[in-house]
């Protein structure tokens, strides 16, 4: 993963951090990218910033080249898909002074940032693999596609993201998309084929959103079991 100076949600590749099979790898230069099985470009709170830092350590050149060679998947999350682009305008410098810049062009999908931030849940089945997925929205702007790409995810009254036509470069706003257990396995398995292995059946992939819920429930178990509530409510004047 391209270490970016103004990465956001980098809690997105947890869940796969925590895969026995999956090394992951931060780094600003592409150096080891044709080792790599997929390059994932997280969010960033400045898309124009960290398009001129990928420049400037030559990841235009080494995605274009790692795409075209077909070794792995591309996958941009938020900012990172914003990224993967033909352009990214910013009319009104909602994230700094430069109003435009080019997109690495893997994606036929162009963004313009306004000063709207989408808030929300969403869920929905992608077209990958065709598996269910949930997560988070949190960005500013939209992303319109061209007729080169095709919708990444369809959610119930709309569509997110894009797939490149030879399929193996994406991008979605979903946050959490790997915390999906079913869209992590078939990722894993796919990874995995190319390389000629299979995955190991006797793990449990996990589903993190479950796991997440179950440990906030244990956390306000704990909190409510050793935490006087009462007596804080009084002193803040919000006993009933």
């Amino acid at each position: 993963m391209p270490r970016i100076p103004h990465i956001s949600n980098f809690t997105d590749i947890e869940a796969l951090s925590h895969e026995p099979e999956v090394e992951v790898i931060w780094t600003a230069t592409p150096a080891r990218i044709n080792a790599a099985d997929a390059v994932i470009l997280p969010g960033s709170k400045n898309v124009i910033a960290d398009m001129a830092f990928l420049r400037k350590h030559n990841w235009q050149i080494a995605l274009d080249q790692y795409a075209v060679s077909g070794k792995g998947l591309v996958i941009g999350l938020c900012g990172g898909f914003q990224m993967l682009g033909k352009e990214i305008f910013d009319p009104d410098a909602v994230e700094g002074h430069r109003r435009e810049c080019a997109g690495l062009g893997l994606l036929d999908v162009v963004t313009r940032l306004d000063t709207k931030k989408v808030v929300q849940r969403s869920d929905g089945t992608e077209n990958l693999f065709h598996t269910p997925v949930s997560g988070y929205e949190i960005h500013m702007g939209k992303t319109e596609r061209g007729a080169d790409a095709q919708p990444f995810v369809r959610l119930e009254n709309e569509t997110d993201g894009a797939i490149s036509e030879s399929g193996n470069v994406f991008g979605t706003y979903l946050h959490g998309l790997f915390d999906s257990g079913a869209f992590r396995k078939k990722f894993l398995e796919y990874v995995s084929e190319k390389k000629g292995m299979a995955l190991n059946p006797d793990i449990e992939r996990p589903d993190f959103w479950r796991v997440k819920e179950e440990n906030y429930d244990r956390l306000a178990d704990h909190f409510e079991r050793y935490t006087r509530v009462d007596e804080i409510l009084q002193v803040m004047g919000l006993d009933t």
